[in-house]
């Protein structure tokens, strides 16, 4: 449903306008940040002796379409925060707690070299090596960008790398666990694609916002 964009005489109707299609978060930050600049610019126009320094203020901060433009570059709509709560990965998307994740790779990096000294399967130490590189990279990644970001960006970041992990993991199964075996790359080669796939449509609610989680949005 399109919000209305009225024509505001005063600084408090252009605000609630411009804050109207953002959740109560975003909509609480958005009218302290907007209001302090208001502030200064009347202040400012009021010290220079404008003879309409409310009228010029609020001409100055820009017709309310354009700001909620460039806001929504910067920040998730209440629509959108709708879409990525109702998703179903959404619940599942917070980065893991330290310890979880700890033990999470330390049983990823264990797991291979263990199978291969008890004979279950083929095990090649240079292929290992860029595994258990990967296999940390991706992790720390993991671990480190949603960190860094805004909560809801950071969270679309998670899962997205989180469901690029499973897919290579289940890559590097072929060289790791079965070194030169054609039958064995064959069957991995299916688990990966499988994997993908799954992956794919599992993320396919989130992928809209992946952009804007990239940019940092709020």
């Amino acid at each position: 449903m399109p919000y209305p964009v009225p024509s505001p005489k005063t600084f408090d109707a252009w605000l609630e306008a411009v804050v109207a299609p953002f959740p109560d978060d975003t909509a609480e930050r958005l009218r302290a940040e907007l209001s302090a600049h208001h502030a200064e610019a009347l202040a400012a126009l009021r010290e220079a002796g404008h003879p309409d320094p409310e009228g010029a203020a609020l001409a100055g901060l820009g017709p309310v379409p354009e700001v909620r433009e460039a806001l929504k570059h910067a920040y998730f709509t209440r629509l959108e925060d709708e879409a990525l709560r109702s998703a179903p990965l959404w619940p599942v998307a917070d980065p893991e707690s330290p310890r979880r994740a700890a033990l999470g790779t330390v049983l990823a990096l264990a797991l291979p070299p263990v199978a291969g000294m008890l004979g279950w399967l083929s095990f090649g130490w240079a292929a290992y090596s860029v595994y258990a590189v990967g296999l940390l990279l991706l992790g720390t990644l993991s671990r480190w960008v949603p960190r860094r970001v805004a909560p809801r960006s950071g969270r679309v970041l998670h899962r997205a790398l989180k469901s690029l992990w499973h897919v290579l993991g289940a890559a590097s199964l072929s060289p790791v666990w079965f070194g030169a075996d054609p039958q064995g790359w064959v069957v991995v080669a299916g688990i990966t694609a499988g994997v993908a796939l799954a992956e794919a449509a599992a993320l396919r609610p989130l992928w809209p916002y992946l952009p804007k989680a990239l940019r940092g949005a709020r």
